[in-house]
């Protein structure tokens, strides 16, 4: 199994499990629809090799992701929509940090280690009455050695 593969897929069905979120694909929050809030989506970034061995060859590396959670409240809900925020914030802190996450195992004929989960940031608070939607919005990278 390729190793972007195999992070997406350990991620998010560890997540989904841990959070009950429903995976979904990355679209704009006003496609979803209702039944599939709360939502998850995951997207790859960029890949950076960050030690390399005496050949030349890359050693480790880390990849790039957002996660993105989508969730509704009612209208003109401020304190209902600020305490739902906090809490996603908190399980995803806890599901990359406690950690909760447990990277996939090697197998034979692996020639990577995905080796853990590192969160960049987590976007501000915006919020507009009228909305039912939110989304948040999460900066990781994933951790990897090769061999």
């Amino acid at each position: 199994m390729t190793r972007e593969y195999n992070f997406q897929t350990s991620f998010m069905l560890q997540l989904e499990d841990y959070t009950m979120w429903r995976l979904t694909p990355l679209v704009t929050k006003k496609k979803l629809a209702l039944s599939t809030f709360p939502a998850i989506a995951l997207e790859l970034g960029t890949t950076k090799y960050t030690a390399f061995d005496p050949t030349g060859k890359a050693a480790s590396g880390e990849q790039a992701f957002t996660l993105t959670l989508f969730f509704t409240k009612p209208e003109n809900m401020f304190d209902s929509t600020r305490q739902m925020r906090s809490d996603s914030v908190t399980s995803i802190e806890q599901f990359v940090n406690q950690p909760v996450y447990i990277p996939p195992s090697m197998l034979p004929g692996d020639n990577y280690r995905i080796d853990r989960v590192v969160i960049d940031s987590i976007d501000g608070w915006h919020y507009n009455p009228g909305e039912t939607r939110f989304e948040l919005s999460v900066s990781a990278k994933y951790l990897f050695t090769l061999f």
